[in-house]
């Protein structure tokens, strides 16, 4: 059996500690909705936080926010 504690390929981001995001990831799309239905709302979310939840991310995700 193949040791993925260090792989590099299972997904898990080794120098954070946990797993790796994806701009498809269940919360990633949670948080981008929650975002968006608060501008519509005409609230002011903080654009920067949610881009620094997801620095793995971050350029990708600032297309679409």
């Amino acid at each position: 059996m193949a040791d993925t504690k260090n792989s590099h390929c299972d997904g898990y981001d080794h120098t954070r500690r946990r797993f790796a995001r994806t701009i498809d990831d269940p919360s990633v799309i949670e948080d981008v909705q929650q975002y968006r239905i608060a501008l519509v709302a005409g609230e002011n979310p903080d654009r920067q936080q949610l881009l620094d939840k997801y620095p793995e991310i971050e350029a990708e995700l600032a297309e679409c926010v």
